[in-house]
């Protein structure tokens, strides 16, 4: 390995060591120490608060091994299997209760230990290069905006949790490759083991390992190939107990979930990978706007002849090409240190970068998501890596701080994490609540389906509860702009309708709430809640026919409740002097709320219609008694 340059020793003494490290912990938690307050949102419904398995608390862990992710609200066993982030979920619940400020501490916390393990691992990794390098890197890192798509949102804690462990693995694999003892054998099989029951993205560090492994220490290829096959145990423990637990992988799903599955040739998906990775991009080096949603449509498909896709080729196959060079030369070379540094450090990252990206990259097989800032999470650590060796490079092996010019040599870094962290607390805010989220989402993304269609819906939840007339219309009237914008996107789904009829009733628009609902009907014929208020509309304006037509419908497809919705389908047959059918329904509801006022009265009428006068009678003496 090169020696090591000379220059001020930032990390040699110990307790400069332990104050870089605070420095970094306390740094990460002040940068989200606005999201203490913040609410559940997003998917944090799925995987704590409605999730019936981790609500057990510590009684629920064994079951959520044996099911996905979501099983315990959806009752949907594929997907993802991520039990020990979940585990953490249900121990959470146990210690706090759906306390999503507690739940917030806590994951801020658990950011801010992984920008510390971060700091240690680039430390003893990179410990010939700058000795600066590990402890800015570990800032960047630590600031990044790009992370408030992680390090706000309770969910993601698997991102930190899989990158917290895969690090602690590279650290035991270090140690093993520098010691040989058992200890950091055993450890690194435990650590990584836990790192896939985190997440799966940390499948990725298979080849990681070993390649840090080969570009930063002396380990001999054997011990790189100890190490692999420790890894290799690990993850085919992983695959079998997945495989044991989760129902067949089921095909892709609608275009809604993920662009690609609309294109029509192999050229159109890659041509619009390519937009994306150039999205990537431009995310880690100008992380503005953000958004928690990039979806249908709002990166649309495209082909080879759009430029911007050429221009993205030919970036990455540029980095790829470098990278690969550099990586072989150091594979022909019998002497690493015959290479420059920061081309070992630049090939490094960027081979990082590539492999960390490519389980979400959609390259290699379609995942329920197109571009997602969280996808960035891990490669992001090569980005900020890159750019502080880069930063150091520029600036000199001279670095005293105790000298004026060392703050002017620095002031590049610390512009980057002004606006890094300026950018990160104002982007917290946006994750306060639903409401905030889908709302920031829905102007960043405007062509987006999920955007506004999730805007649309809390907006219309909002409505419901508020008390104050102008308010409330104020948020029908959202929620009937962004459902008219997430229906011209994507028009298939009844529910999206459905909600759009309701927006539209609560503002007395009637015409377009009809129309809503028969569009509903007409894509889900059981979407009973659409045919009960279309009923019911029908019903007031005197159309007893379609009244009777749609609440029939309704009673049929509702068998939580087709007694509640029996006494509307005998009030239209009565309506429509159908007395026999009128007098079946009544006794259909009656049979289950006997002491119903207006189902005995009814029924001493409709009998009495009919000249039954004993049964006209004794309803009638009923109603008396009941009153």
């Amino acid at each position: 390995m090169p020696a090591k340059p000379a220059v001020h020793a930032l990390v040699s003494d110990k307790n400069v060591f332990a104050l870089s490290a605070l420095l970094i912990f306390l740094f990460a938690f002040l940068l989200y120490s606005n999201t203490l307050r913040h609410e559940f949102v997003m998917d944090d419904g799925a995987v704590i608060r409605d999730n019936v398995t981790v609500q057990k608390g510590l009684t629920g862990i064994t079951e959520l091994f044996r099911q996905s992710s979501v099983y315990g609200s959806t009752k949907q066993n594929y997907g993802s299997y991520r039990p020990l982030t979940l585990s953490l979920f249900a121990v959470e619940i146990e210690l706090f209760g759906n306390n999503p400020s507690a739940f917030h501490i806590v994951h801020v916390l658990l950011y801010a230990s992984l920008c510390v393990v971060i700091f240690y691992l680039l430390s003893k990794l990179l410990n010939h290069y700058h000795p600066w390098l590990p402890f800015v890197s570990a800032l960047l890192f630590t600031a990044h905006p790009v992370h408030t798509d992680v390090a706000a949102n309770i969910k993601s804690a698997d991102e930190i949790l899989s990158l917290l462990f895969c690090s602690l693995t590279l650290m035991g694999a270090a140690g093993y490759a520098e010691t040989s003892k058992i200890k950091y054998a055993a450890g690194l099989w435990l650590i990584y083991l836990a790192a896939l029951f985190s997440k799966e993205n940390a499948a990725t560090f298979l080849v990681l390992v070993p390649l840090a492994l080969f570009f930063f220490t002396r380990a001999t290829r054997k011990k790189i190939a100890t190490v692999a096959v420790i890894q290799f145990s690990c993850f085919a423990i992983y695959l079998f107990a997945r495989k044991a637990v989760l129902d067949p992988v089921t095909p892709p799903g609608p275009i809604v979930d993920n662009t690609l599955i609309g294109a029509g040739s192999l050229a159109e998906r890659y041509a619009t990978i390519s937009i994306f990775f150039l999205k990537y991009l431009k995310l880690l080096f100008l992380p503005h706007p953000l958004t928690w949603d990039y979806g249908y449509n709002q990166i649309p498909l495209t082909s080879f002849n759009n430029p911007l896709a050429i221009v993205s080729l030919l970036i990455h196959l540029g980095m790829g090409i470098y990278a690969l060079y550099i990586f072989i030369r150091m594979i022909c070379s019998r002497k690493k240190d015959s290479l420059l540094q920061t081309s070992h450090l630049m090939a490094f990252c960027i081979l990082f970068y590539f492999i960390a990206f490519s389980a979400s990259s959609n390259i290699f097989f379609l995942i329920a998501s197109t571009v997602a800032e969280r996808f960035l999470f891990t490669p992001s650590l090569a980005f900020c890596i890159a750019l502080a060796g880069l930063i150091l490079k520029v600036s000199g092996n001279e670095m005293n701080f105790k000298t004026p010019f060392f703050y002017v040599k620095m002031l590049p870094l610390l512009v980057i994490l002004v606006l890094y962290s300026l950018k990160t607390y104002s982007r917290n805010k946006d994750w306060k609540d639903e409401l905030t989220l889908f709302r920031t989402g829905a102007e960043t993304s405007p062509h987006s389906y999920r955007a506004n269609q999730n805007y649309g819906w809390v907006s219309l939840i909002a409505g419901e509860k508020e008390s104050d007339p102008q308010k409330k219309k104020q948020y029908f009237e959202t929620a009937v702009t962004h459902y008219r914008k997430a229906i011209a996107i994507y028009n298939q789904r009844a529910s999206d309708w459905f909600n759009y009829g309701v927006a539209c009733g609560y503002l007395g628009k009637t015409d377009e709430a009809v129309k809503a609902y028969e569009r509903a009907i007409a894509l889900d014929p059981r979407d009973y809640k659409a045919a009960y208020n279309l009923a019911a509309i029908n019903y007031n304006k005197k159309d007893f026919a379609n009244s009777l037509k749609y609440f029939l419908l309704s009673y049929r497809a509702d068998s939580t409740r087709p007694a509640d919705i029996a006494f509307k389908v005998g009030l239209s047959y009565h309506q429509l002097n159908d007395l026999p059918n009128a007098v079946k329904f009544y006794e259909n509801f009656f049979r289950r709320n006997p002491r119903n006022t207006d189902v005995i009265n009814n029924l001493s009428i409709a009998y009495a219609g009919l000249n039954d006068t004993a049964k006209a009678n004794r309803y009638m003496k009923l109603l008396e008694k009941t009153r």
